[in-house]
């Protein structure tokens, strides 16, 4: 039985890591206008104002991402 356990968690953790990385690949990349897309996430909501600017910058300097 623990045998039959550990082996199907260590399947699960495998497809969970195969679907994460087959969905890593989907969302990025070029979208239809030919860029990059990068996606930033934070919880952090007071810093949203630094993050735009900074975004902004990264944008002058990378025109095609």
């Amino acid at each position: 039985m623990n045998k039959t356990i550990k082996l199907v968690t260590g399947v699960l953790a495998f497809l969970i890591l195969i679907a994460v990385t087959v969905s890593m690949f989907l969302t990025s990349g070029p979208n239809l206008n030919g860029k990059t897309v990068i996606q930033l996430f934070s919880t952090k909501t007071e810093n949203a104002a630094t993050y735009k600017e900074l975004i902004k910058a990264f944008e002058k300097k990378y025109p095609s991402i």
